[in-house]
């Protein structure tokens, strides 16, 4: 199975077949975009979370542990809502015709 295109023109053999632009767009199931979608915002909050014990102090905001965590959460529920909205228009978008596709 030759997923590189190489010898087929750059398309992508699978089973010998070569597919068209639209045949071989992949899509990734709602499972692993839910999966992929908790893990970026997880990350997220514990960057948001670490850096802002690090920064707050130098720039001289002080708070509580509890209202940063509190922090955190509002602009990880803001990235989260942000990302999946980025996301659906991203997957709604259909290119005609991408240069580098063929």
């Amino acid at each position: 199975m030759d997923l590189a295109g190489g010898e087929h023109g750059g398309r992508p053999d699978l089973g010998g077949k070569n597919l068209s632009v639209s045949q071989r767009r992949m899509t990734q199931p709602r499972r692993y975009s839910l999966l992929e979608s908790v893990t970026n915002v997880s990350v997220g909050y514990l960057v948001a979370f670490c850096g802002q014990l690090a920064i707050f102090p130098l720039v001289g905001i002080e708070v509580h542990l509890h209202q940063n965590l509190t922090i955190s959460a509002f602009f990880t529920a803001l990235s989260l809502v942000r990302s999946y909205v980025l996301r659906r228009v991203f997957n709604g978008i259909r290119p005609v015709d991408i240069a580098w596709d063929r």
